[in-house]
């Protein structure tokens, strides 16, 4: 059995107050000469709380054009380089921290990651997923170096739309129905049950403070079960594949979120969103319908889509067989779930969810 153990970030902090004095911070870690890639979309919420100036450091800010792309990671290599940085500063969401880290890998520098929205663990796990210009799933790619630290404010993840931390919420409950797949039904070494347990930890926040949190955003006030999701989604998640590996990473769910990035009508949702669809096809090619019930008892509390209509799409979409060919390609992690998936079964699946869901409505 061979895995790989990569804990995670150096430092971790869910903490207001540090953001004040990021630029003396960043000198404490040694840094003298920062990259800050800012994602425009979210920086309403942070920037208030940052220095007026970067006194302690060199800073140079540039924004994300909003793909984790290749061409954009090829953008700001070029930028890091001709600065001369020695470190690189996310501010924004999943696909500026992915994108940070993977210009910090390929030019071997320091990263500080600071998330303004809640949607992914992508500010923590050592990978990333790369897109086209045009939003079209690629693949994910892992790396050996982690986040020199992580500044979590519940201040500034607050202001974001409610449908960001939704989408953190069931990209992190993934965790649970998709690692169990390997790990529930092996014989676990010591980090494996490190992992497993972490995903346990995400599945059972997530059903005991999903409500109260999502009411802290609603009013805007900050309780205990807001900022234990935060941690739920940003540490504990990435700890689930920081110790269990590709043992406890992406199974079903995600498979299926790839295969839908492929269809105009989904632009609109977020990578959780579809994740969280995702978790109901694989429960269904599973046969678990006592676990798709309580999924969709979350759901239903938190308002969340569970079914084709809901994407824009039905079961007789002509284009539906692309996504669902890019779902089961060989390296697919589909096949997590049971080797040689074929196209049909998933078809079948996603019909039988369709059907399901019919039959509770009546």
């Amino acid at each position: 059995m061979e895995y790989k153990v990569r804990p995670g970030v150096q430092s971790y902090f869910n903490e207001t107050g540090l953001l004040e004095k990021l630029d003396q911070f960043l000198l404490d870690l040694g840094l003298e000469r920062v990259l800050c890639v800012i994602d425009p979309g979210g920086f309403y919420s942070v920037e208030s709380y940052l220095p007026k100036r970067f006194e302690a450091v060199e800073a140079t800010f540039t924004e994300f054009n909003g793909e984790c792309s290749f061409e954009e990671g090829d953008r700001l290599t070029e930028l890091a380089k001709e600065h001369n940085v020695d470190a690189i500063v996310g501010i924004g969401g999943g696909k500026t921290m992915d994108v940070i880290k993977l210009v910090a890998n390929k030019i071997d520098i320091d990263f500080v990651q600071i998330p303004t929205i809640a949607a992914t663990c992508a500010a923590w796990a050592p990978l990333s997923v790369v897109y086209t210009e045009d939003g079209e799933y690629i693949d994910f790619y892992e790396f050996t170096r982690c986040a020199r630290a992580v500044i979590v404010d519940p201040r500034v993840l607050i202001k974001a739309d409610a449908k960001f931390f939704l989408a953190g919420l069931t990209d992190t409950l993934a965790k649970w129905y998709e690692g169990s797949i390997q790990l529930e039904s092996m014989e676990r070494t010591p980090n494996l049950e490190l992992g497993y347990q972490a995903m346990k930890i995400c599945y059972d926040f997530i059903m005991k403070d999903a409500k109260e949190a999502l009411e802290a955003i609603y009013t805007q006030r900050i309780n205990q079960s807001f900022v234990n999701l935060l941690d739920v989604i940003f540490a504990t998640a990435g700890s689930v594949g920081g110790y269990a590996d590709y043992y406890g990473r992406q199974a079903g769910a995600h498979a299926v979120h790839n295969g839908l990035t492929h269809l105009p009508e989904v632009k609109e949702f977020l990578h959780g969103t579809l994740v969280g669809y995702g978790i109901l096809v694989q429960l269904a090619l599973e046969e678990k319908w006592a676990d798709v019930d309580e999924v969709l008892a979350l759901y239903n509390d938190l308002d969340l889509p569970c079914r084709l209509a809901d994407f824009n799409l039905s079961i007789d979409y002509p284009d539906l067989n692309k996504a669902i060919e890019v779902m089961c390609l060989d390296h697919s992690p589909m096949h997590f779930v049971r080797d040689n998936i074929t196209h049909e079964e998933v078809f079948n699946a996603m019909k039988q969810l369709e059907d399901y869901l019919d039959q509770k409505a009546k």
